[in-house]
């Protein structure tokens, strides 16, 4: 699909540094840890069985969302909880624990430092035996939310493993194996697909929250001349003529999901924020200007019998040659974070670039017909995904996305935060 151009600043940016994941595990002793729960009372851990049905007799099934609608079905998720509201924590023994267990999960996920981290407390959640969740994404639940945070309580229990993938890395987190003198703190992205496989046997007991990032992340401290390849690159894509000569633009398409409500500078997560930063740092040196928006992409692929016989999902051969691309795009943020005209032109595969494997894309639909005959087979798919677009300042297309002044981008909304509970603030490990 993409040009030697824009295979080039795929591999200038594939080559940067990042440091972080996506789904991370601390541990903390449970010595002297106990939850307080409303019409249960004190449970002391390591959790016992009559604790366990104590907090079964007070929980209620859980749902999951789908798309607007909250859905209760035991094929796709099978677990009790608790509100969170009902779940107490008694500061004077947790603090220290939790909100050093909270700042390591924080760097480990590469949230940038200086910034200000809280986590909410959403519920209790309990499996036992024969309980499981079908693989998810969670939802953003406020513009501030960037990630979920479960903290296991000590407990025997077989199975239950956690299983987070983003892209085409996976990784499982087998927490019946641990230490029961140990609350285990496991962070992961929430756009990260996840699943809670089967409980065996016992009690698998977690609190459930969203990490919060408040205030705005630093602006990347770059200096000039840093990326030299990825400079040359965007040089080269974009040509040394005359503007309306080259190029309109280029789009590259991030490797994580985000929300219209949650799409800003301060919220791209780990890999994304250090390309980010290093694709502002080099248009600015090259007069380019830089945005965000949400992209509605649709992409089809050769595709034969070998691969399939036709249906929906991923084949298990893959896709064939990428045939073709076309996107557009929406909910534009200037560089300033603001609200802006933007373009509603579509874009084709000679400007859109991607670090990431297109296989393995959150589609919301797929579709694919074998060769039959004399006739090729082809594969489709269509998915949502944020965007970076760098666009040439003197250029027609530059005028058009800016517009009149002032005029907010199509599905601005004022959102509004309560204070959180309580919050840590991220600093750089020393080295």
């Amino acid at each position: 699909m993409n040009t030697p151009k824009l295979e080039r600043i795929a591999r200038a940016l594939s080559r940067l540094e990042v440091r972080g994941t996506f789904s991370c595990i601390h541990r903390e002793p449970a010595h002297g840890l106990g939850v307080d729960v409303d019409g249960v009372g004190r449970v002391e851990l390591p959790l016992c069985e009559a604790s366990a049905e104590a907090l079964i007799a007070e929980a209620t099934p859980s749902c999951f969302g789908y798309r607007d609608q909250t859905r209760h079905d035991t094929e796709v998720r099978d677990s009790l909880e608790i509100a969170g509201d009902r779940v107490h924590l008694d500061p004077r023994v947790w603090s220290r624990r939790f909100d050093r267990g909270l700042r390591e999960v924080a760097l480990a996920l590469g949230f940038p430092p200086g910034v200000e981290v809280t986590a909410r407390l959403h519920k209790l959640v309990i499996y036992r035996a024969g309980h499981f969740f079908a693989p998810h994404r969670d939802t953003e639940r406020d513009p501030n939310m960037r990630a979920t945070l479960v903290v296991l309580l000590p407990s025997a229990y077989e199975g239950g493993a956690l299983v987070v993938t983003h892209g085409d890395r996976r990784v499982v987190h087998d927490t019946a194996t641990e230490r029961r003198d140990q609350i285990t703190f496991l962070g992961l992205y929430a756009d990260c697909l996840h699943e809670i496989r089967p409980v065996t046997s016992g009690y698998r007991v977690a609190l459930t929250y969203g990490v919060h990032v408040d205030g705005p992340a630093p602006p990347p401290a770059v200096a000039e001349g840093s990326f030299p390849d990825l400079q040359g690159a965007l040089r080269a894509h974009f040509g040394a003529g005359p503007v309306e000569e080259g190029p309109a633009w280029l789009v590259y398409l991030l490797d994580h999901h985000y929300a219209a409500q949650s799409l800003d500078w301060a919220s791209l997560k780990n890999g994304d924020r250090v390309h980010v930063d290093a694709l502002r740092a080099v248009a600015s040196e090259l007069a380019y200007d830089v945005y965000l928006a949400l992209a509605d992409v649709h992409e089809w692929y050769e595709f034969d019998a070998e691969r399939g016989r036709g249906g929906h999902g991923v084949p298990p051969g893959g896709y064939g040659r990428c045939l073709g691309l076309e996107l557009t795009l929406h909910h534009w943020v200037d560089g300033e974070g603001r609200p802006c005209h933007g373009s509603g032109e579509p874009a084709d595969d000679s400007v859109v670039v991607s670090t990431g494997d297109p296989h393995q894309r959150a589609a919301y639909e797929r579709s694919y017909e074998p060769w039959t005959g004399n006739e090729g087979g082809e594969a489709e798919q269509w998915y949502h995904q944020a965007a970076l677009i760098v666009v040439p300042r003197a250029s027609e297309r530059h005028r058009e996305i800016v517009g009149d002044a002032g005029e907010p981008g199509v599905g601005d909304e004022a959102i509004t935060t309560s204070p959180p509970p309580s919050r840590v603030i991220v600093r750089s490990r020393r080295r």
